[in-house]
């Protein structure tokens, strides 16, 4: 009777911990792009694919987009936001370097600030310009884990809005798959 008892305490408590198991990635902190990039195209939304390699993962989805710069647009009631943009296709890229140590990714955010603080803020078209020079030339990680430190990129960064408004919801969801198997540095 003791035995039996044992026995259905252990199979409850092993569903039970399964059950968990399958809530969450079943992926360690250590797993390379590869590893990443699978779990993610088999959680992606439909329509959206995904392709890796040993240091790089590209989500892309596959209907194409329009992207608006938000900033001082016209106003031409007889056009619609969409007649301002530029089709293209939507992309998240994140690309896997080994990991940074603490003060070369502190150093490399230190020299960052120190080139962004040298840009004139007299000219907002200039100071947008070299903003971006200056960001693009220098990056920094977003990503990290006990591997690998993770650059990313997505098609709709600074001013740019992007059209249809679903994709919106769209591109939070692969982020928090994202985010679920990568840890953010703080900065981000």
């Amino acid at each position: 009777m003791k035995t039996l008892v044992t026995i259905i305490l252990f199979c409850s408590w092993f569903n039970i911990y399964s059950q968990e198991k399958e809530k969450q990635p079943n992926i360690g902190d250590y797993a390379d792009s590869r590893e990443i990039g699978r779990y993610i195209k088999g959680k992606l939304p439909d329509g959206w694919t995904c392709t890796y390699d040993y240091t790089e993962i590209v989500i892309k989805r596959d209907k194409p987009i329009t992207v608006v710069n938000g900033v001082n647009l016209p106003i031409d009631r007889n056009r619609t936001l969409k007649d301002y943009g530029m089709q293209t296709s939507y992309f998240m890229t994140l690309h896997f370097v080994p990991k940074l140590k603490k003060e070369q990714y502190d150093s490399l955010l230190l020299f960052q600030k120190n080139q962004l603080s040298k840009v004139s803020p007299d000219d907002a078209y200039n100071k947008y310009e070299e903003t971006n020079k200056i960001i693009r030339q220098f990056l920094i990680p977003r990503y990290y884990n006990s591997r690998f430190s993770v650059y990313f990129h997505q098609t709709d960064t600074g001013y740019l809005k992007v059209i249809p408004k679903s994709v919106e919801q769209e591109t939070k969801l692969v982020l928090q798959i994202i985010e679920s198997l990568l840890k953010k540095y703080s900065n981000h």
